[in-house]
C-alpha cells in the first residue's frame, strides 16, 4: 500500500535531488539589483524587487523545506497551499467573516504571495541569471 501511494503522490521518475528555493530567489534579487538582465530603475526596480522577494510569505519555506526530498514533493506541496488558500476564502465567504478585518487582511497577504508566485511561473519577474 506505501508503495502504491509512493507512486501516485510523486509519481515514477521523479526527481529526488533536493531543490533549494531560497538560495535560487536570492541570485534572482542580487540579479535584479545588479540590473544583470533588465536595465530598470526606480518604481520598475522596487516592483520587480518586490515580486522576486517572497520571504515574508509562508510558501517560500513550505517550498523549501519540501524541496528537500525532491521537486515533486515541492509542488505538490506548493499545490496543497494553493489548494488550502481557495478553501480558506470560501470558509470566510460561507461563514460571513468578511467583515472581520483580521481575516480580510490575511486573505489579502494570501492573494499577494498566490499573485506573486503565478507573476513568477510566467516568468514576468523572474529570471534565471547566471550565477
Amino acid at each position: 500500500m506505501e508503495t502504491s501511494l509512493k507512486k501516485l503522490v510523486p509519481g515514477s521518475g521523479s526527481s529526488t535531488t533536493p531543490v533549494h528555493a531560497i538560495a535560487g530567489r536570492a541570485k534572482n534579487i542580487r540579479a535584479i539589483w545588479n540590473n544583470q538582465r533588465d536595465s530598470d530603475m526606480g518604481v520598475e526596480k522596487m516592483v520587480r524587487l518586490f515580486l522576486a522577494s517572497p520571504f515574508f510569505f509562508p510558501g517560500m519555506y513550505i517550498k523549501e523545506l519540501a524541496g528537500r526530498k525532491g521537486q515533486a514533493y515541492q509542488d505538490l506541496a506548493v499545490d496543497i497551499l494553493v489548494l488550502c488558500k481557495g478553501a480558506f476564502s470560501v470558509v470566510i465567504l460561507a461563514n460571513g467573516w468578511q467583515n472581520n478585518p483580521l481575516l480580510f487582511w490575511l486573505l489579502i497577504w494570501f492573494m499577494v504571495e498566490t499573485v506573486s508566485f503565478k507573476m513568477e511561473g510566467k516568468g514576468h519577474f523572474d529570471h534565471h541569471y547566471p550565477s
